[in-house]
């Protein structure tokens, strides 16, 4: 069985993952900024971290315009956790302004936000200072997209256009050479995986409601899936997921 909730992407800005970390405690030391927005291309490992003052649709969206703005980059997918600051109506319109598909899951591996705490934490316990806003968030930030990834086998910095076809198959070749048989094939129809929440009934729905069928399957030792919804538009990028196989829908006139 593939992965849950794993992100592919096979190239520069196809896919973002965000999240917000708490820093409440703090933000007295802080002017005020009360969060980290973390933002990291799951391609070249890039990341990005802006401290906002709460976790309103609208301060994520000042975070992210300050993203668009400061490095001429945006995605062509975002993906997030469930969280309410991102399934709103406010970001989600902001989204579809900037053409970019959005995608939840409920457990998404955002390895930004796990690596900024530690490494801010240990800074404060150096120095006995509370303060990260005037230098030393981006100080980390910086360290860390010019620190070596395991995963692309260089620097996130030194992620380029002229490079991708060299990080492509640092990140998704050799890890295992043997080919998998495929579970699914084209022109099937299936649901992704929806976990349930911790407080989520036994009977409650594993699944996306919706249907999608697939177009595409590309061997790997995970094989991976491109997806159209039952419009025929297809789903941006290419996906890991866990799927279960679905009949074929009756096709509404909508759909006909």
């Amino acid at each position: 069985t593939p992965p849950r909730n794993v992100t592919y992407a096979d190239n520069i800005d196809e896919s973002w993952q965000t999240d917000v970390t708490d820093f409440q405690s703090l933000k007295n030391d802080n002017d005020g900024f009360s969060y980290i927005l973390c933002v990291i291309d799951v391609f070249s490992k890039f990341a990005w971290a802006v401290p906002i003052k709460d976790n309103s649709a609208p301060s994520i969206i000042k975070g992210f315009q300050l993203i668009f703005k400061n490095t001429h980059r945006r995605p062509t997918r975002m993906f997030s956790d469930k969280g309410k600051e991102y399934i709103n109506k406010t970001f989600q319109k902001f989204l579809k302004e900037n053409n970019i598909t959005y995608i939840h899951t409920h457990n998404p591996d955002i390895k930004c936000s796990r690596t900024i705490k530690p490494k801010l934490f240990k800074r404060f316990t150096h120095t006995e200072q509370y303060r990260y806003v005037d230098g030393l968030l981006d100080d980390i930030m910086d360290a860390y997209n010019h620190t070596y990834h395991r995963a692309i086998k260089m620097r996130p910095e030194d992620v380029t256009p002229d490079r991708v076809l060299e990080v492509y198959n640092n990140l998704y070749h050799g890890r295992n050479n043997s080919i998998k048989k495929p579970k699914y094939k084209v022109r099937d129809y299936v649901r992704i995986s929806r976990e349930k929440q911790v407080f989520e009934k036994g009977y409650t729905w594993n699944w996306t409601e919706e249907i999608f069928k697939i177009f595409q399957v590309i061997p790997h030792a995970v094989p991976v899936y491109r997806l159209e919804d039952l419009d025929k538009d297809p789903i941006e990028g290419t996906l890991r997921w866990s799927f279960r196989r679905s009949p074929s829908p009756r096709r509404s006139k909508s759909h006909i």
